[in-house]
């Protein structure tokens, strides 16, 4: 069952297209995990073998050693492929990681399915930090219900399964605190936990009819695979959809001696894989995130296959050379846990000192200390509205008192909110204030909002957002320019999201095309009859790499050397791209159609960045972008005319 879990992940990480939801089998290891340590330690329990520093020095020998070696491992690598930037935050993952809180550190960080994620060589941890903090407290919980109310240690454990589930569904919302954070996650380990205390005390399993086990074994299979080739990025995870494999684990589990049992899950390459799951699910991520960070961008199917099975040759060593040789040697528990305690203080060491350098910056060339500088500048976004908001910031700082000038406002999702320094500079040279109310992921439409499956309420809060904006805005007579932009054809690619109708507002639905212009078509009216005047900002080109990496690699001798030798870089394709490599965008026309009426400016940003062959990310003043979609302050200004193309 390992070696289910660990190939459906690594396939997940090397972008095999049918492994979509591969993700899942990070679900199945959680079960796996709490039916195995829940059960020793529920054994120990009961027969007065238990010791809470034998429970800690057993996980220390089994989780430490070899996650210390790949963290070995990536503290060499890093400065010579990571920014100073990159660096510091790897240091902060990895002190993370160290003391068992990654999962804390990315939950406020990183979301597992951005594009940003793949950049992250330490992300794989989370789960650790999930597992690690389970049995910081599971351990006390079992020990005091069986020796205290035995018989109720089950219904104990019932009631976590249901209050973390719930949890679970109600958090999908927060950010990724349903995805990452233990509260949300403990229900997964805790029916393993059921299932073992299920077979040692009232051992069900072994009573099942064997066209009972049969029957569990395959639907077991079979839940796990629709998870696995079924879900995707866009499916909200964990929630109601996490039922799917880890029933399907539970099912095998309770299956044994079945034929899937007996010969699927027993075959000796699938057991060899199952052996070196825990080593190769260390190594797999890193290789393949340094990998692309060499690469500038995502990895061709073909290389990263190679990356994924030069993983699992080091995973296979750590196993031979690490993981055992440790798990066998003899040593009393209290020094035991003495050498791992001064280890991981030993340990977090360099990564402090890498805190305490900012990142190594006084290794690398002062230009690129510079670009990380404007890298980190442009993500600065205090007036942009995160999850959960559904109304708009009018504190000064957004929205500044005019007294008797009129205001200018810029209105939209996150695109918009990059377009500020520039619509700023613009206002003040027409003696306007400026105001901005903008929303993350929250096109400004009306009538119809952007649905995202993965993230159930966010249409209900983004429409709730937008009518407050316009509510607003067609309330307040000093309000007379409004600039609008957003990320148009976010809803337009797929992925499960979509142009729908507002939540509640009994508009039939349609396809998601008609649903941006009809939402378009609807705001621009009102504006309108309000007498507003109003800008249209299509959206700025995107492109189909990170831009900030790839100038930034200019300036770092290996990724430079890569890039020139292996993709036949020049110096100016650290600067610029062909055309070819920009995103496609079906908004342009839609917009263009809905603009079409009295009142209503439209303007393309691509002039000022693109010519008939290529379109700039970098120029003389800095960067012009911060990440694929996402201008910088420079880029902002340039593409408004503010500053000289």
């Amino acid at each position: 069952m390992r070696a289910i879990a660990i190939t459906s992940v690594v396939a997940y990480h090397l972008g095999l297209p049918s492994v979509s939801g591969g993700f899942v089998g990070v679900d199945v290891f959680f079960v796996i995990s709490g039916f195995l340590i829940v059960g020793i330690v529920h054994r120990e329990i009961s027969s007065n073998a238990f010791t809470f520093a034998k429970f800690y020095a057993r996980r220390a020998r089994r989780i430490l050693p070899a996650l210390f070696g790949v963290l070995l491992f990536c503290l060499a690598v890093a400065p010579f492929l990571l920014t100073p930037r990159e660096d510091g935050d790897f240091a902060k993952s990895a002190i993370a990681t160290i003391f068992g809180v990654s999962n804390v550190k990315f939950w406020l960080s990183t979301n597992y399915f951005s594009e940003d994620a793949r950049y992250n060589p330490l992300l794989m941890t989370w789960s650790l930090g999930v597992e690690e903090q389970f049995y910081a407290f599971f351990p006390f919980m079992i020990l005091l219900i069986q020796r205290t109310m035995k018989r109720w240690l089950i219904p104990a454990l019932i009631a976590v399964v249901v209050g973390s589930f719930i949890l679970s569904i109600v958090a999908l919302g927060w950010k990724s605190f349903s995805f990452y954070m233990i509260p949300a996650r403990a229900w997964e380990l805790a029916i393993g936990a059921i299932l073992a205390l299920l077979e040692a005390d009232a051992p069900v399993f072994v009573r099942l009819k064997s066209k009972a086990k049969e029957a569990l074994g395959v639907v077991g299979l079979a839940l796990i695979a629709i998870a696995v080739f079924g879900f995707n990025s866009a499916t909200a995870f964990p929630g109601y959809a996490a039922i799917i494999p880890v029933a399907g684990t539970a099912f095998l589990i309770a299956a044994e001696g079945s034929l899937i049992n007996r010969t699927v899950l027993s075959w000796r390459p699938v057991v060899g894989i199952g052996l070196v799951s825990y080593s190769w699910y260390l190594w797999h991520w890193p290789l393949l995130s340094f990998a692309t960070i060499l690469n500038g961008g995502p990895l061709s199917l073909p290389v990263a296959l190679a990356v994924g099975a030069l993983s699992l040759l080091c995973g296979a060593a750590s196993l031979r050379f690490i993981e055992r040789p440790f798990r066998k040697r003899v040593s009393s528990v209290g020094p035991l846990l003495g050498r791992y305690a001064v280890a991981i203080v030993v340990l977090s060491l360099p990564f402090v000192a890498v805190l305490g350098a900012h990142g190594l910056s006084r290794m690398f060339p002062p230009q690129l200390r510079t670009l990380d500088g404007q890298a980190m500048e442009g993500k600065s976004t205090p007036c942009l509205a995160g999850s959960g908001k559904s109304v708009p910031n009018v504190s000064p700082q957004c929205a500044p008192d005019p007294g008797a000038r009129p205001v200018e406002i810029l209105i939209g999702d996150s695109h918009a909110s990059a377009l500020a320094p520039g619509v700023q500079a613009l206002a003040n040279a027409s003696n306007h204030v400026f105001w901005q109310m903008t929303k993350s992921s929250c096109p400004q439409t009306l009538g119809y909002t952007r649905y995202i499956p993965s993230r159930p309420g966010h249409d209900r809060q983004c429409a709730k957002y937008n009518e407050a904006v316009i509510g607003k805005i067609v309330s307040d007579p000093r309000i007379d320019t409004v600039v609008v932009s957003s990320y148009w054809g976010a809803a337009l690619q797929g992925a499960g999201e979509r142009y729908a109708p507002t939540p509640g507002s009994g508009v039939q639905p349609t396809d998601s095309a008609t649903g941006l212009e009809r939402g378009l078509t609807l705001l621009l009216d009102r504006l309108h009859a309000a007498g507003k005047r109003v800008l249209l900002v299509e959206d700025a080109p995107q492109f189909t790499f990170d831009p900030v990496r790839r100038a930034e690699s200019r300036f770092m001798p290996l990724r430079r050397a890569y890039l020139m030798r292996v993709h036949g870089f020049g110096d100016a394709d650290f600067s610029s791209a062909p055309v070819a490599a920009l995103a496609a965008d079906p908004s342009l026309a839609i917009v263009d159609r809905a603009a079409r009426r009295d009142g209503v400016g439209v303007y393309d940003p691509h002039p000022r960045l693109c010519d008939a062959a290529s379109c700039r990310f970098l120029d003389a003043d800095g960067l012009l972008y911060v990440d694929p979609q996402h201008l910088s302050p420079a880029g902002a200004k340039l593409v408004l005319g503010v500053t000289s193309p």
